[in-house]
């Protein structure tokens, strides 16, 4: 398992072909590449599923502002929200907005995915997936080969859906009932990961 970004970012430079780095700060085009990719590769995974290991729960306390109209209270996302899992009942209607959640409640009780930094609390199958992608996006960065990119991505593909599998072995499957305001915002949105598979364009 890596112990740190840079072992990670590695795994990905491995990949690829390319030689492997000491330092994100370090003089190479494939560090400064790195640099600037990783955290938007990392999180891009993490949004795809809901890990285990990124899995975080919170009370979210009802702000002074409200909205100005259609929901009585207005509540602060966690600042390292990376997206909505659930909340306690999901028969309350609620709506996300920017970084803020709007309901007619007084507190939240709030499941999400937390942005996870901490590689050494990554499972291998997650990171091997947060390499691939990586590997994926600096294909293009480095090497400007969006053939080659188109290969790495099909492999992260199949990375992503072998770590979903297992991860979701490690705990009970989840069911919030089957209403008619659950159904059409929560089923549509599924197809959200599909953008996540798309090369990032480089600057």
């Amino acid at each position: 398992m890596a112990s740190s970004p840079v072992e990670l970012a590695n795994l990905a430079l491995i990949q690829v072909g390319e030689q492997t780095i000491n330092d994100l700060e370090q003089d190479a085009d494939r560090a400064r590449a790195i640099n600037v990719l990783y955290s938007n590769s990392r999180d891009a995974v993490l949004a795809a599923h809901n890990w285990n290991e990124a899995t975080k729960r919170d009370a979210l306390a009802k702000l002074t502002d409200t909205p100005s109209w259609g929901f009585t209270g207005m509540f602060q996302l966690p600042p390292d929200y990376l997206r909505f899992v659930r909340i306690e009942d999901m028969r309350d209607q609620f709506q996300i907005e920017g970084d803020k959640i709007l309901a007619n409640l007084d507190t939240i009780n709030l499941i999400y995915i937390f942005r996870l930094e901490d590689v050494t609390r990554m499972s291998p199958l997650l990171e091997q997936a947060i390499a691939a992608r990586l590997a994926a996006d600096i294909a293009v960065t480095i090497r400007g080969d969006e053939g080659q990119a188109e290969r790495y991505y099909k492999l992260f593909v199949d990375k992503l859906n072998e770590a979903r599998f297992v991860d979701a072995l490690q705990g009970p499957v989840h069911t919030y009932g089957g209403t008619t305001f659950f159904d059409a915002r929560f089923v549509g949105p599924t197809g959200f990961a599909d953008s996540i598979f798309r090369p990032i364009a480089s600057g």
